[in-house]
C-alpha cells in the first residue's frame, strides 16, 4: 500500500529540556480509526549522520481513541538538538499515512 506523507501545521515545535510531553494527532482530516501506529524519532542535529533515538526520547507505544492518536511522552532531549518525529498509521480503509513534525529542544 502506498503511503501519504503529511506535515503537521505547527511544523516545528519547541520543547524545553527537562519537559516530558505527550503529543496528540487528530487524524480526522485524513482518515478515521487509526491503527497499526508506529513512531520513529530521529535526532537531525547532524544532517550528515542522523541518529535514530526512538527508545531514548519517546519510549513506549502510541494509543488511539476515536480519531486521535496519543503519543507516549517525549522527553530526555538535548538542548539545541532537533528531533524529527515520524508517525505512521493505517486508517479504516487501509490507507497508510505518515505524519511528520520536528521538535527543537530549548533551554
Amino acid at each position: 500500500m502506498e503511503s501519504t506523507t503529511l506535515a503537521v501545521n505547527e511544523g516545528r515545535i519547541e520543547q524545553r529540556v527537562g519537559e516530558s510531553l505527550s503529543y496528540g494527532i487528530t487524524t480526522t482530516p485524513w482518515g478515521s480509526a487509526p491503527e497499526s501506529i508506529t513512531i520513529v524519532a530521529v535526532d537531525m542535529t547532524d544532517p550528515l549522520s542522523p541518529q535514530t533515538v526512538t527508545s531514548t526520547v519517546i519510549p513506549g507505544s502510541a494509543s488511539a481513541g476515536g480519531d486521535i492518536i496519543t503519543l507516549p511522552k517525549l522527553g530526555g532531549l538535548t538542548v539545541g538538538h532537533t528531533y524529527r518525529i515520524r508517525v505512521t498509521f493505517t486508517d479504516a480503509e487501509t490507507n497508510v499515512f505518515v505524519v511528520v513534525f520536528y521538535v527543537l529542544a530549548v533551554p
